[in-house]
Order: structure tokens, then C-alpha cells, then sequence
């Protein structure tokens, strides 16, 4: 009885859908705009409600960019007081004291070339310090004409490399240009510093509700499909069809966008 209870598998579930509990792995996001509504309201509670259900790793990291002249330990307590304010799940001391050692913080504008720098060396001490093995996501909750800059800043730095089986991850969220011709260019730029299966789009709207597991978006699942060809698939969710990310999605036209409801 038990055997055939172990057995059987539910005939309506994906093998594709990871909208089920697993545990990345050892990672860290940097989030540009970490003081924005967003960062504030959304993402970081979801990082925490995901540290708090046990789907991150102890090897797990978090940098916050900034102009604000903030040390470490301050933009740490920032983070708590706005996770509590906003998280759904329970706040546990523990879960914090684990994720709070991982948290770091780069003053620094999109120009300056030097705070990049100082990124990248903050990374790699978490390489080190918290065993992030080079893998790392750029999350840009910054405004659209800064899309390009950071990640030129990201390519000179060389953030936007990885080695080995390291992988790099850049998430934009916000509209991916405001024209045909904008969004080809952004696309030419982004490509530039990224490979189309590291370059995860979320529509500014629609990225409202997957938000809370964006962070997982990071660290996709990797399986061959039918012609034996590299498929990557996400957990965001939105109003368009699942696809590969592996495949160069179209531009966004003005014209073809869904609206939000």
C-alpha cells in the first residue's frame, strides 16, 4: 500500500513549473535602486520571506548600491526595519542573524567607475567570506535611461563575467524602452554585456505579484528539450507565454504590449 502510495505522481503537474519549493544555490544579488519603493516595499521582504522558508542557502549574499553614505551595519538595520514593516511571513530573529552577515552596501553613482570597482571587490569577499562560488544577480530597479549605463559599468568592471561554471544574471524591471527603436538599442547594449539566457526581463507592472520570488528568477533550471538544445526556464510569471530564455525575446513595441489590469 505504502509503496504504491510513493509511487504515484499527479498526472496534471509540469515537469517544467517551478513554482515548487527548492533551495538555490549558493548566490548573491546586487539590487541597484536598493532605496526605492520597490527595493523598500518588495524585493527585499521577498528575499527575506524566501530566507525565512528555507529556499536560500547559507551561502547566500546581498549588496545594496547607493549614493547614500552608509556603512554596512547601517543599511543592514535599514533592511530589517523594512522587512518587518512589510514582510507577509513571520519575522524570526534567526533567519535574520543568518541573512544580516551576507548583507554588504557600495555608496557610489551609475558614473562612477571606481564605485564599481569597489562592487566588485565587495563581491568577491563574499566569494570568500559567505562561499557565493562567483555566482551573482544584478537586479536593475533603476529608471530606463540607466539601464545602459550600468551595464556598461558592469562589462568595465568585469561583474558581468563570470568563470568557470560561475554564472552572471542581470534582471531589468521597468519598460524595456518607450519605442521600437529604443528597445532594439537597449537590446544592442544589453547583449553586449550579457548572453540572452543571462537577461531576465519583468515588466514593470506585471512584476507586481512575481515578485516575491523574483529572486529565484537568478537561478534557473536547466533541462534539453526535444532537438537536445540548452532550455532555461524562469518561475516569473506575467502575461506573457513561458518561453525559453535562452531564445532573444522580441522588443516590446508600445503598440503590442499588453496592458496591466
Amino acid at each position: 500500500m505504502s509503496e504504491n502510495r510513493d509511487a504515484w505522481a499527479n498526472p496534471l503537474r509540469d515537469a517544467r513549473d517551478l513554482r515548487l519549493p527548492r533551495i538555490a544555490g549558493p548566490c548573491s544579488v546586487v539590487i541597484f535602486g536598493v532605496t526605492g519603493d520597490l527595493a523598500r516595499q518588495k524585493l527585499l521582504p521577498a528575499i527575506y520571506a524566501l530566507a525565512n522558508r528555507g529556499l536560500l542557502p547559507p551561502q547566500f549574499g546581498l549588496t545594496g548600491f547607493g549614493r547614500r553614505d552608509w556603512s554596512n551595519e547601517y543599511f543592514a538595520d535599514w533592511v530589517k526595519q523594512h522587512v518587518k514593516q512589510y514582510c507577509r511571513t513571520p519575522f524570526r530573529e534567526s533567519t535574520w542573524q543568518q541573512l544580516a552577515g551576507g548583507i554588504r552596501f557600495v555608496q557610489g553613482t551609475f558614473d562612477d567607475s571606481d564605485a564599481f570597482l569597489r562592487l566588485s571587490q565587495t563581491v568577491q569577499e563574499l566569494d570568500k567570506t559567505r562561499g557565493t562560488h562567483g555566482n551573482h544577480a544584478f537586479y536593475l530597479s533603476v529608471p530606463p535611461w540607466a539601464f545602459p549605463i550600468v551595464s556598461e559599468q558592469l562589462a568595465k568592471s568585469g561583474l558581468s563575467h563570470s568563470q568557470g561554471d560561475a554564472w552572471r544574471r542581470v534582471i531589468i524591471e521597468k519598460p524595456f524602452g518607450h519605442d521600437l527603436a529604443s528597445a532594439k538599442e537597449l537590446d544592442r547594449v544589453i547583449s553586449s554585456v550579457f548572453s540572452p539566457d543571462s537577461v531576465f526581463r519583468i515588466d514593470h507592472h506585471s512584476a507586481r505579484r512575481p515578485c516575491r520570488t523574483s529572486w529565484r528568477c537568478a537561478s534557473p533550471t536547466c533541462s534539453s528539450s526535444r532537438s537536445g538544445t540548452r532550455t532555461t526556464w524562469t518561475t516569473c510569471r506575467s502575461p506573457w507565454p513561458r518561453i525559453s530564455a535562452s531564445a532573444r525575446a522580441p522588443a516590446i513595441t508600445t503598440a503590442s504590449a499588453p496592458r496591466a489590469m
